[in-house]
């Protein structure tokens, strides 16, 4: 049974995102500890990933990173629940540290220049009222169609 984590407000738990300011706010907390903090990949790009522990509940949270689907620089946390495997074995992480790493990747956000086309705006559209693996497999499996019809639409304008 799902319960509701009291860190997050309604809103966040609901759409699963905070912002970068929150996602601070919230490692600063006296009750929260951070087991993990590091700069990795996943299916959608390279991003800071960071596990916390608040209570009885594990977090994952990953951003700040370019999203190569929305073809943009996310400059927010996704939030997901652990399941404890992910703090096994290790000990909770100094605050300086990953506030250098949040305002190393925060500054090289500000330098992205990539602008987001057509594709990336859709993938961010089926995304954010499905989910991601949901938007990536129907880009994925419609690749060729799509891709037709929004290459057909740039000419038109």
């Amino acid at each position: 049974m799902y319960t509701k984590c009291e860190l997050f407000t309604e809103n966040e738990d609901l759409w699963d995102r905070i912002s970068l300011e929150r996602g601070i706010e919230i490692i600063n907390k006296e009750d929260v500890v951070v087991y993990s903090c590091e700069l990795s990949r996943n299916y959608y790009g390279e991003f800071l990933f960071l596990t916390i522990k608040y209570e009885d509940d594990i977090i994952n949270m990953w951003g700040l990173g370019e999203h190569s689907y929305r073809e943009k620089w996310i400059d927010y946390f996704n939030i997901d629940r652990g399941d404890g495997r992910e703090i096994t074995g290790k000990v909770p992480l100094d605050i300086a540290i990953i506030m250098n790493q949040i305002i190393e990747r925060k500054e090289l956000g500000k330098s992205y220049t990539l602008k987001q086309s057509r594709k990336g705006e859709l993938y961010e559209l089926l995304a954010d009222i499905g989910d991601e693996d949901g938007a990536a497999s129907m880009m994925d499996d419609y690749e060729d169609s799509l891709e037709r019809r929004l290459l057909e639409e740039d000419y038109d304008e």
